[in-house]
């Protein structure tokens, strides 16, 4: 589900919703589920930044080795882009991924 955001006209939120039924005496009840479309995981042995491409690096988007990151919050746009780098001051952009054509990739 895409949410656009009523702060910034230009970024929309990416959510997923799951259902199901409730257990027991809740089976009648329905439990709706909302976590984040994208979670990007750090399987390497060094911290990681990332970000949408064209969007200025923050310190909330380094990923230490074994976590993982939602990323929930998107520029309004066509094509999502998504770029990787190691974290540091003089860091390379690597990475240039489309968002919808992604399920798993493995650095």
């Amino acid at each position: 589900m895409v949410v656009a955001s009523q702060k910034h006209k230009f970024e929309e939120f990416h959510v997923g919703v799951s259902w199901t039924e409730g257990l027991g005496k809740y089976k009648l009840t329905k439990v709706i589920t909302l976590a984040p479309r994208f979670l990007i995981k750090n399987n390497l042995a060094e911290p990681i930044s990332f970000r949408e491409h064209g969007v200025a690096p923050k310190d909330r988007f380094v990923i230490e080795p074994g976590r993982r990151s939602p990323l929930q919050v998107m520029r309004r746009r066509q094509e999502k882009l998504l770029t990787v780098a190691f974290a540091g001051l003089n860091a390379q952009w690597l990475v240039l991924v489309v968002m919808h054509y992604l399920l798993s990739i493995q650095l």
